[in-house]
């Protein structure tokens, strides 16, 4: 396991030494309609990382699992989006979005398959924080509305990815090749990167 993470962590830092510390809450990025929306959390590797690892997490844990907790996120970033929408104050909200790269990193590098209380609480925590920096941008587009809706859409799509390779490794029973070990350990230290960065 400590080569496994090792080689995941010699990787993230590669990876993030020559794209740099890409983020996609920029706070005050002007963007515009459906579009814009759409490909914003697309160009910032936090929230990347964090949707595919949330959708993987899922895959992870099984059952209905695998469908309800990218719902649940989805629905909490909706809940954080209006929050920054109409200006309620979310201290420290890069440091919450760098603190759940980590977070999900361990998680899935550790494979815990925690009880459903615990690990909606977790993410729907963290969904806020992500759904509050798109929020905080949204007054400022053309139209907010399709704004709202391509980020909200390019998120979704991000997580099913992720619960969809998560549920296809779990059943075709390959856990044994460690690969939640590599791909925990990658965005784990992504995020270390990401919360040394805030």
């Amino acid at each position: 396991m400590i080569r496994k993470y090792c080689t995941a962590a010699f990787s993230a830092l590669t990876v993030l030494g020559f794209a740099g510390v890409s983020e996609a809450h920029t706070f005050g990025a002007y963007g515009t309609m459906f579009g814009a929306g759409f490909l914003h959390p697309l160009g910032g590797l936090d929230h990347v990382l964090v949707m595919l690892g949330v959708g993987l997490w899922a895959g992870q844990m099984g059952k209905d699992t695998a469908w309800k907790l990218p719902a649940l996120f989805v629905t909490m970033t909706l809940v954080g989006g209006v929050a920054g929408m109409i200006g309620i104050s979310l201290p420290f909200a890069e440091a919450g979005i760098a603190l759940s790269v980590l977070v999900v990193g361990i998680v899935i590098a550790l494979s815990w398959n925690t009880d459903v209380v615990t690990g909606f609480g977790m993410a729907g925590f963290f969904a806020v924080f992500h759904g509050y920096a798109h929020g905080a941008e949204i007054p400022q587009a053309v139209l907010p509305a399709l704004y709202s809706v391509g980020f909200i859409l390019a998120t979704s799509i991000l997580l099913v990815t992720g619960s969809g390779a998560g549920s296809v490794i779990r059943r075709a029973g390959i856990s044994g090749m460690h690969w939640h070990e590599a791909a925990g350990g990658f965005i784990a230290t992504a995020g270390v990167v990401f919360l040394v960065s805030v």
